[in-house]
Formats: C-alpha cells, structure tokens, sequence
C-alpha cells in the first residue's frame, strides 16, 4: 500500500503546474509519480532507494525548478523531471534529527529568502509544561550537504501548526500595526499559540 506526499510546483492554476506525488516508505524503491497540465494520463517511476537513505516519511518541496524529498533525519534526495534523473543529494544523518526523531510533533520544510530551510518541534515537555517543546531551525547548506543552525528570521514571521506552514515579511508599512513581530515564530496548538 502507498502512502503519498504531496506538493505542487506552482499555483496549480497555472498552465506550467506540475502535481507531484513521492512514497519514500518501501525498503527498496522510492515512487514518484506525476501530472502535468498539458498531460492525459499519469506518469509513474520507480527508483531504488540506495541502502543509507532511511525508509520514511520525507516532505516534498519545488525548489530551484527540481523537487526535493527531506527525511526527517535530515537526508535529501531531489527529482529532476526535466531530465527525469532521481539523485540521493546528502545522505549524512543529522544526529541532532534521530535524538528528537521520536519525539517530533511538527517538522517542515520551505523556502525562505532562496534558501531551503526546515523546521521541526519536539513534543516533549517541561515538567509542569503544558505547551509544546523546543523548535529549531535548520538551513540547507549546498557546499557541504549539511543543516546548519539559522539564529534569525529578519524581517520575517514564521506561522507553523500540525498541517501548515506560512512565511511572511511583517516589517512593513503594511504590517507594522497589525501586532505581529519580525523574527518570530507562531506556532499554533490544541490550546493557543506560542511565540518563540
């Protein structure tokens, strides 16, 4: 049975839009499969998952014209539909992603300033913590194929819950007077929202 991700490429009005769907849970393959506008059927691949790429749960994302699947561990793999070529980008464990890996609530990944970047938030609690654990953010550094901590937002504001994620510039003239904050993170739960 597959279990699909999913993500678009662009505004799914769009007559460029690209809908695509991974299954990145099988021991031996990843499965992508995708539909174009101008297209009449789907189009399915099948390819092998290289031993060191954990079976699991990776978020797609378009990015730079390629769609990429993150692990959770911290591994990436992208798609080229263009040249329809699957690559095994980094396969480098992110201790610091396994130690919180069981332990996760929330992890996503975006764009921010032409940078990937991920998000994730530990549901382990405080004693005498009713709310949400830590938060971290990672940026994806291409050079060395690692996530790299990321100390400020700028002028952005971060809004994270169990199923979306939105990124915007709040320190504007628009904005300045609608009470939201550059550099902070607003993460939505069960009981109300917190601002880190």
């Amino acid at each position: 049975r597959f279990k699909f991700r999913r993500t678009f490429s662009t505004d799914p009005e769009s007559p460029n839009c690209v809908f695509f769907l991974s299954d990145t849970f099988d021991a031996d393959k990843i499965v992508v499969i995708t539909y174009c506008k101008s297209d009449t059927k789907w189009t399915a691949r099948e390819f092998e998952r290289v031993q060191e790429f954990v079976p699991c749960d990776c978020i797609p994302i378009y990015f730079r014209e390629i769609f990429y699947l993150v692990s959770p561990f911290g591994q990436v793999a992208s798609y080229n539909i263009v040249d329809d070529e699957f690559k095994f980008e980094s396969l480098l464990i992110d201790e610091s992603f396994v130690l919180n890996y069981n332990s996760f609530r929330i992890y996503q990944v975006f764009e921010l300033n032409g940078e990937l970047m991920l998000i994730y938030f530990g549901s382990k609690k405080k004693d005498n913590d009713s709310r949400p654990g830590k938060q971290c953010i990672r940026m994806y550094d291409w050079s060395n194929k690692v996530w790299i901590p990321v100390s400020t937002l700028g002028d952005n504001a971060i809004f994270v819950g169990d199923q979306i994620l939105s990124v915007a510039i709040v320190n504007t003239e628009e904005t300045k007077n609608c009470g939201v904050l550059p550099n902070k993170i607003y993460r939505f739960y069960d009981f109300g929202c917190i601002i880190y």
